[in-house]
């Protein structure tokens, strides 16, 4: 499901850079608007489906390795963007959406060729916490992931001035700063919470509060 969200997502985006060409409030600007919108919730759709499935067959939260990081990442990022472009309408979000979608989408399926063995397998041991998973794993990724479509979203802007696009003052642009600072709190807001319940994980499991991941721990 998630090979054809990816496809999706790519007419999503190519659909919104379409809209960038045509009259903001005209009729056939706001169809093609619409229409990037739908492609892009259809794929968003199709991949949440995928997750889904995953966690019925294997009984777990939905991210147990690198895989499902990439596609839960991917979903998270892409709803982010949509969040933004549906309450702001510019339409930067709009085209921002669906590609980090099918971006993250092609990176999780070249891990899975170069890995070469199952995604579904086993668990290590020290992993196979269902409630861990589901509240120190899951609240983490999720600030990683809001904190990669304030990425995306701040260097839109950067890009926006390099090439002049618009000025500073121009009120998408304003627009634009307050999408990233918001975005940017909230990540930091639930990697604060992912960070404290992986160091209570730790301390649970082998009596060090910091005695974990060491790129999470940094």
């Amino acid at each position: 499901w998630h090979f054809h969200a990816m496809f999706t997502f790519v007419a999503g985006f190519l659909i919104a850079v379409i809209s960038w060409l045509l009259p903001r409030k005209s009729m056939l600007g706001r169809l093609v608007w619409w229409s990037s919108m739908a492609f892009t919730l259809l794929a968003f759709g199709l991949l949440a489906y995928d997750i889904t499935l995953r966690c019925i067959i294997t009984g777990r939260p939905p991210i147990k390795n690198l895989y499902d990081t990439f596609l839960f990442i991917a979903a998270f990022g892409v709803l982010t963007c949509v969040v933004v472009e549906w309450i702001m309408k510019t339409r930067i979000a709009l085209a921002l959406a669906p590609l980090c979608g099918a971006v993250l989408i092609l990176l999780a399926r070249s891990f899975e060729l170069a890995d070469g063995k199952d995604t579904m397998d086993p668990l290590m041991a020290v992993l196979d916490s269902n409630y861990w998973l589901a509240t120190h794993v899951t609240s983490i990724n999720t600030g990683y992931a809001a904190g990669i479509a304030a990425a995306i979203l701040a260097n839109a802007w950067v890009l926006m001035r390099v090439f002049r696009v618009l000025p500073p003052s121009d009120p998408t642009m304003k627009q634009l700063i307050r999408a990233v600072y918001g975005v940017t709190c909230f990540s930091l807001l639930v990697s604060l919470f992912g960070t404290i319940y992986g160091g209570i994980w730790a301390n649970d499991s082998s009596g060090r509060f910091w005695g974990w991941d060491p790129k999470e721990t940094g």
